[in-house]
């Protein structure tokens, strides 16, 4: 198989499997069978718990950094 391209994005607050919301990074590539046929492999990951660890991290940063100012 070849491959021919990568694409990868990050997908605010999509809906999962089970009617959940939350983040999804969503990765696609094109490969070329062994027969000659095009195709395109796509796979999903909730990244929901990272966001939010993100998200949680930086607003203690911001705390932390407002209380050393004050």
């Amino acid at each position: 198989m070849k491959l021919s391209g990568l694409g990868g994005s990050q997908k605010p607050k999509q809906r999962g499997p089970r009617g959940k919301r939350g983040w999804m990074l969503k990765r696609k590539i094109a490969v070329r069978s062994a027969d000659g046929r095009d195709l395109l492999v796509g796979m999903s990951v909730d990244i929901t718990a990272q966001r939010t660890a993100l998200t949680e991290a930086e607003h203690a940063k911001q705390f932390l950094q407002s209380v050393l100012d004050a």
